[in-house]
């Protein structure tokens, strides 16, 4: 099970103009600790927390991101529509880096990057 902080360093590795699936995250913190897996619920939780954590340190008139949660994104490259700023503003940020996304869907429209 990962803690927090080690979600938060890895999350903040995050260079402008990639990003990281939680998949992917899972995997760094399992060979950290010479371990098979991390687990995905609780991974995903911490990453929504550094989220919400940006979210209110924006709402203080904070120029800069604590980390760069927006980088993050679901398997196979789904934005997460769970991060409090919502889906749009993770699409603008991650476009405003150079990645191209793409729709999925007619009823439920889900968004990827495309890689």
């Amino acid at each position: 099970i990962p803690n927090p902080i080690d979600v938060y360093d890895v999350i903040k590795t995050i260079p402008y103009g990639k990003v990281m699936t939680t998949t992917e995250i899972r995997q760094i913190l399992a060979e950290k600790y010479k371990v098979d897996t991390a687990c995905p619920l609780t991974t995903g939780i911490f990453v929504n927390i550094c989220s919400k954590a940006n979210h209110e340190f924006e709402e203080k008139d904070q120029k800069e991101k604590i980390v760069p949660t927006h980088r993050v994104l679901k398997k196979d490259n789904e934005l997460n529509e769970k991060f409090p700023e919502g889906i749009e503003v993770q699409k603008t940020l991650l476009e405003s880096e150079g990645h191209k996304i793409i729709s999925k869907g007619r009823k439920k429209i889900r968004y990827f990057a495309k890689e």
